[in-house]
């Protein structure tokens, strides 16, 4: 993964020899996500994605490809925005 994506985009946590579990956020996006799919499938490893709404809504294709190719699609939100941001301090 290192070798098709920056290393600022991983976050490894446990030990070597531990399972783990492989996770992408804030997709899909049509520039990377296709080439994570292909690197995926290379390995025969499954991973979870977390899509955005409305680039999920965007990017059906997308979201289709990962499903026939049997990873979990997971919901992270439609818009991504930070509620905290929003919320008021009385």
């Amino acid at each position: 993964m290192s070798a098709l994506l920056p290393p600022k985009w991983f976050m490894v946590r446990g030990h070597p020899s531990d399972s783990i579990c492989l996770t992408f956020d804030d997709g899909p996006d049509p520039a990377v996500t296709p080439r994570v799919l292909d690197l995926l499938t290379a390995k025969n490893i499954k991973a979870t994605f977390f899509v955005i709404g409305a680039r999920a809504q965007a990017h059906p294709d997308l979201l289709k490809r990962i499903a026939l190719e049997g990873h979990t699609l997971a919901h992270h939100s439609f818009l991504h925005t930070d509620h905290r941001a929003r919320a008021r301090v009385s």
